[in-house]
């Protein structure tokens, strides 16, 4: 259980380098243990080529516009509100 918490906490330090979300001092120390770690760095390009994969092969289809008014008058006006 020990290990997963570590993969966890891993991947979770890995999506926020990739999504720009790390503060810079954690940032540079990540990069330099990516440097020293070739399992962080191959998770790390793993990761990216994933991401391409994605950004590559789906595409995001238009909402129909009955859905888009539908979530607009739910929003704005919320039962029990």
């Amino acid at each position: 259980k020990r290990d997963v918490k570590n993969l966890n906490g891993l991947l979770d330090q890995v999506y926020l380098y990739l999504d720009g979300e790390m503060p810079q001092e954690e940032e540079a120390a990540f990069k330099i243990e990516m440097q020293r770690n070739a399992h962080l760095s191959q998770l790390v390009q793993r990761e990216i080529r994933f991401r391409t994969f994605l950004k590559k092969n789906l595409t995001r289809r238009p909402v129909p516009p009955h859905l888009a008014e539908s979530i607009q008058r739910i929003t704005k006006h919320p039962k029990g509100m």
